[in-house]
């Protein structure tokens, strides 16, 4: 099985600067870093979805993806990689028993709405909010992705 594309970024984000990539981050990365066209709502539920999905049935052997709320980051909800022996912490919200891939989505949604629809992915601390992927996030999501 091929390395899913998400999870070639986080690794390499974790690899150079990070724990955890946003998931509109990820969503954008997936639709493609040079797409700035709106989405619709539906649309953005969609990709958040599909992305959950993956992390339940593509996650390579050996780990386990986690999505959490960044305490330092406004409680945005990022994705993580853990091994699959580690005990997941109990901020973790996906995965969980206790809610449905499309309650997870539509609450992930719920939080990133506005700035998904108008195709914003790439949250830059300077200014606390989310933007278009600058050329930096471009130039990381195609060389990772094109290796």
């Amino acid at each position: 099985m091929m390395t899913p594309k998400w999870f070639q970024l986080i690794q390499a984000h974790c690899e150079h600067n990070g724990v955890a990539l946003s998931i509109p981050f990820l969503v954008g990365s997936l639709r493609g870093p040079q797409d700035k066209s709106p989405m619709s709502p539906t649309k953005a539920i969609s990709h958040v979805s599909a992305l959950l999905q993956s992390f339940k049935t593509e996650t390579p052997d050996g780990s386990i993806v986690r999505v959490y709320r960044c305490t330092n980051l406004g409680n945005q909800p990022f994705a993580q990689i853990l091994k699959s022996n580690e005990k997941l912490p109990p901020d973790t919200l996906f995965p969980s028993d206790l809610i449905s891939i499309a309650d997870h989505a539509e609450q992930i949604y719920e939080y990133f709405a506005a700035d998904m629809c108008a195709a914003r992915f790439s949250y830059q601390s300077k200014s606390q909010s989310y933007e278009h992927f600058t050329p930096h996030d471009i130039e990381f999501i195609e060389c990772t992705l094109n290796q």
